[in-house]
């Protein structure tokens, strides 16, 4: 098999995890080349602006086909510098004694967001818009971040599961029309048990 694939991701999935099985799946077909399309918005995959679509969102687009690989959870996370100097909550309730990184612009209305900001607003030392920014200001320790696990860098140690947020639900899609390509799929068939092992998060 041979030619190109363009395979669209958000930031957080690109960044951290396809770069390591888009290595594997080279090494298995090195005649097929995959362009990585960083963006979280959806593309138009009936006119080949992408042939591959690895999404978060509990409602994929019904004129697409594919398979739910995994749910991601949500929790707070910090630095270990950030818990040696403030220790490590235990409940929810001792948020009140943390800092925290709260969220603005309409991430604030998210559930677990909105919660932080009813009930532990002057908590909130920080606050921004984007996931992967709120985990780089966890990472240099300015308070607790509430994040999903795909999101949460490697250096982030996480302190407790919010079990009130649904968790994120990651699909791997294309459309009908190209579900018997070969190199398509060749790649979904690569990357749904990859990706199913990756998001096996402790």
């Amino acid at each position: 098999m041979k030619g190109r694939i363009r395979l669209t991701a958000p930031a957080s999935f690109s960044c951290r995890y396809l770069p390591g099985l888009l290595e594997g799946f080279r090494k298995d077909y090195p005649d097929i080349s995959v362009e990585l399309l960083t963006s979280n918005e959806e593309l138009n995959m009936s006119q080949r602006a992408a042939e591959i679509a690895l999404r978060v969102t509990n409602s994929p687009p019904d004129h697409l086909i594919g398979r739910k690989l995994a749910d991601i959870p949500w929790g707070f996370y910090a630095s270990a510098d950030y818990l040696e100097r403030n220790g490590r909550p235990l409940h929810l309730a001792d948020l009140g004694q943390h800092d925290l990184i709260g969220a603005t612009g309409s991430l604030a209305r998210r559930d677990g967001f909105a919660m932080i900001d009813r009930e532990y607003r002057t908590g909130v030392v920080c606050r921004c818009d984007d996931l992967m920014t709120m985990a780089a200001f966890a990472s240099q320790g300015l308070g607790l971040a509430l994040l999903p696990a795909d999101v949460a860098s490697q250096s982030l140690q996480r302190v407790l599961v919010l079990g009130d947020v649904p968790a994120n639900q990651v699909w791997l899609l294309t459309h009908p029309d190209l579900r018997k390509v070969e190199r398509v799929r060749a790649l979904m068939q690569f990357l749904t048990p990859a990706i199913r092992d990756a998001f096996e998060l402790d």
